[in-house]
This record gives C-alpha cells, sequence and structure tokens, in this order.
C-alpha cells in the first residue's frame, strides 16, 4: 500500500476556487477541417485511460522534433477502449494537436502513408492483440501499425495504432489539454458534495488483481484515517466499494462512477456503448478526484505477466497530484 501526503491543503482549496471563477473554456481553434494533410501523424491509442494519454504523449513528442501535426482517433472501429470521440472530454490548447478524426478523416484517401501496408486500406483495416509478442497487430498481416521514432519520413501520413505505458508520457499529453467544459462543471459538483478534506484510495481489481481486503485493513489503521470523514473511492471493482463500505464504519465511502454489478472486465474493456459517455467521464473525473485529495493511497497489485507493481492510473493520479502546473492547467485552460 502506498500513501502520497501533501503538506499543505493549498492546491485544492485553490483549485476549487479556479472551478468556480475561471471563464468557461471554448472549443479551440484545433480540430478544424482546414488542417492539410502534408506532414501528420494519425494516433490511435490502445488501452485504459493512462495508457491512451502515453501514447498521445509519445507521439506529440516524435511530432515536435519532426515538425509534423497530430491528429487523435480514439473511435477507431476495431477498437475495444475508449470508443469515443477524444476531443467530448478534452480541449487541446495546441493547434496542431486535433482530437477528433472525423473533419480530416476524407482528406487521408489516397495519401502515403507509413506502414505501407495500410496503402488503400487506411479507414477499413483492423488490429488485433498478438499474446505471443505483446502488443496490437494489424488482423490481416500481423505487422505492427507503427513506424520508427528515431526517423524522419518524406510520407504525409504516418499511423501509430498501439497500447502501452512510458513514464510521464501521459503526464505530458494532459499538459496540451484541458477538460470539456461540461466535465469541469461535473468536476465542481462532485468537489462540491464531499468536505476538501479528503483522503482517496485508487483499488484495480479486474484484469489486475490486488490482496484488496489485507490492504484495505492495514489503511484503517494508518494515521491519516484518524480523523478522515470522507473517504474517495476510485475502483473497477463493485466488491471492493461494498468492503470498504462494511469496513470504515463512521466514515462516509463515497463513489461517483457507476460500477458493473459483477466483477469481470475493466471498465474501459466493457463492450456496450450505450453508457460509453459516462465511464469515460467517470474514469476521468476519478483521476482528478484522487490527484485532488488530502492523501492519496493506492495499492500493490498482485504478480502479472506484464510485471508491473501498480496500476498505471495509480501512478498517474500520484504524478498529476505532484505536478501543480498540469493539474491547474487541465482544469483551468
Amino acid at each position: 500500500m502506498t500513501c502520497n501526503e501533501r503538506e499543505f491543503l493549498v492546491l485544492p482549496l485553490r483549485t476549487r476556487r479556479a472551478l468556480e471563477e475561471a471563464p468557461r473554456a471554448g472549443t479551440g481553434r484545433a480540430g478544424k477541417s482546414m488542417m492539410k494533410i502534408s506532414r501528420v501523424v494519425l494516433c490511435r491509442p490502445l488501452g485504459g485511460l493512462n495508457d491512451v494519454l502515453c501514447q498521445i504523449g509519445i507521439v506529440c513528442r516524435y511530432a515536435e522534433k519532426f515538425d509534423r501535426s497530430i491528429i487523435v482517433d480514439t473511435n477507431h472501429h476495431s477498437t475495444s477502449y475508449i470508443k469515443d470521440h477524444f476531443s467530448r472530454y478534452f480541449i487541446s490548447k495546441q493547434e496542431r494537436l486535433v482530437l477528433n478524426l472525423i473533419e480530416v478523416e476524407s482528406k487521408l484517401k489516397n495519401v502515403g502513408v507509413v506502414p505501407h501496408f495500410l496503402s488503400n486500406d487506411l479507414l477499413r483495416y483492423d488490429v488485433k492483440f498478438d499474446w505471443d509478442r505483446g502488443y496490437f497487430v494489424e488482423s490481416n498481416t500481423g505487422q505492427p501499425v507503427t513506424f520508427d521514432f528515431t526517423k524522419d519520413y518524406t510520407e504525409p501520413l504516418l499511423v501509430h495504432h498501439m497500447s502501452g505505458r512510458q513514464h510521464g508520457a501521459s503526464l505530458a499529453a494532459l499538459s496540451k489539454l484541458r477538460l470539456q467544459t461540461n466535465l469541469r462543471d461535473e468536476l465542481t459538483k462532485r468537489l462540491s458534495s464531499i468536505n476538501s478534506n479528503y483522503v482517496a484510495v485508487h483499488i484495480r481489481n479486474t484484469d489486475y488483481k490486488t490482496n484488496y481486503q489485507s490492504l484495505l485493513n492495514q489503511l484503517k489503521h494508518h494515521n491519516a484515517m484518524r480523523d478522515c470523514e470522507n473517504l474517495f473511492v476510485a475502483t473497477d471493482d463493485i466488491a471492493c466499494l461494498e468492503y470498504c463500505r462494511h469496513l470504515f464504519t463512521g466514515i462516509n465511502v463515497i463513489s461517483f462512477s457507476k460500477l458493473p454489478q459483477e466483477s469481470g472486465l475493466p471498465i474501459h474493456r466493457l463492450s456496450e456503448r450505450d453508457d460509453i459517455y459516462e465511464r469515460n467521464k467517470d474514469a476521468i473525473l476519478d483521476l482528478l478526484m484522487l490527484a485532488l485529495s488530502r492523501n492519496l493511497f493506492f495499492l500493490e497489485i498482485n504478480q502479472n505477466q506484464w510485471g508491473a507493481r501498480y496500476s498505471g492510473f495509480s501512478i498517474l493520479a500520484l504524478d498529476l497530484r505532484n505536478s501543480a502546473t498540469v493539474l491547474k492547467g487541465l482544469i483551468e485552460g
């Protein structure tokens, strides 16, 4: 179990005030259809929210080095993750970072592309996960849909369709974004319903497993819980939430996310599209609620094939709470 404590409570209080006073953000210039397809990277990130942001951050770093624009597409027909336009949740703060493919999609036809096997099939191809190699590949060729990030290319369009995490990349991506107004308004509402002096815990317990009962019992006796009145729980498993409510008697255990009634797949891989907007919104706002807490706890996950000790979502929440500039810019614009 890991705890990150903030010495002062200035940041959450200041951020809440900024939420109430800052002017409403517009849609921004990024994403307009006037964009020319001359030097572009099409980023189709896969995975949970942290992986998606990591891939965007990695592509942004490449694009800045080789003078390219970026189009982010999180609604590819073969994806099982975000399954919606990123522009519904975030606004780009950079003109050359576009968060919606729709307005420029028609311009992608018949342009030179890397990898070359996507020529004439850019909008129709499928990807699948190759368990032997540990990454996504194009379904017919079995080749990864990406390119060499150390090279420049003459082709107008490069495509990167991958998952995976890289430390610092997701935070770098968030530094280029701000929340859409409706998400910011919902964040204000949620913060207003919970005392600013709240403790938060993140528990991942679907695809990754956690010994959450024993670890939460340790948390119960932590010094941070002595004066805790409100415990915010961000989890993908309703059993964990119910256990918290059973264990922490006398404390308001709060969760805003709509969770599946049965444990199983992580929320970002559920197939139903009916409430995908709510799921994505909850994941983003859970991340911010964790980052704004007085004390943040997250639990070590069990041994797994990827060798991960902690959920990437937990690490991102920690990085975000420790980066006041990024956190402020994400909320205030």
